[in-house]
């Protein structure tokens, strides 16, 4: 599947997080299992050897899983039209200033159709959800990766400064490999979903040409 420019460096960054998050359980779990270096490290090394490939693979099918998901979802279940709803992303920044965890994130004011597609790709769930669904149907995904993302890496930074000793640098490695392993897969998710809208509307927009141009020339 070919991604566009944008998409692809959501994609990449994602996977680098992941390769991170794997070199970081790796060192964490060696620290801990082996208290008193040195000593055997083969599945680690043989985790690292194949690291690459392992997360590569897992990005791959992750990204087209989420794209073919998506794209289902516009072109089968009339999600299209929501989309480009002139109120969409005023309704869901009312709706994040009452969640205290999101409120941050909330996603500016949209000036174009480019920046409302953006905000769609990234808070897809709320978008699709039906409007009575819960906090959790429609900003769940935000909520994992800020209990899950934002949260570790913030720990992993205090339990370095305040335990800067083997294993505290240990502990501190496992907090952020589950981090970069969250973030990782929420920029993955985002490079499937924005290349599958864009790749939707440019689809859309060609075809309104062809349309326009067919009646102009009967």
């Amino acid at each position: 599947m070919m991604l566009s420019l944008e998409c692809a460096v959501y994609f990449w960054l994602g996977w680098v997080a992941w390769l991170l998050a794997l070199a970081g359980a790796c060192f964490g779990e060696y620290i801990w299992r082996v208290p008193e270096p040195p000593g055997a490290y083969l599945f680690e090394a043989l985790v690292m050897m194949l690291s690459w490939v392992i997360t590569l693979a897992a990005a791959d099918h992750t990204v087209i899983s989420y794209y073919r998901t998506t794209w289902h979802m516009l072109f089968r279940q009339t999600v299209a039209p929501l989309v480009l709803e002139s109120k969409l992303v005023d309704r869901i920044r009312q709706e994040l200033t009452r969640i205290p965890l999101l409120r941050p994130l909330r996603p500016p004011p949209s000036s174009d159709i480019r920046g409302q597609l953006m905000t769609v790709a990234l808070w897809w769930q709320a978008v699709t959800a039906p409007e009575e669904s819960g906090v959790w149907r429609r900003y769940g995904e935000w909520l994992v990766d800020v209990l899950g993302g934002y949260l570790p890496l913030v720990v992993g930074v205090i339990v370095l400064m305040a335990w800067p000793e083997r294993r505290g640098l240990a502990t501190a490695s496992l907090l952020g490999a589950v981090a970069m392993a969250v973030l990782g897969y929420s920029l993955i998710r985002l490079a499937g979903r924005r290349q599958a809208v864009l790749d939707y509307f440019q689809a859309w927009l060609v075809k309104r040409d062809e349309a326009e141009e067919k009646t102009r020339n009967t």
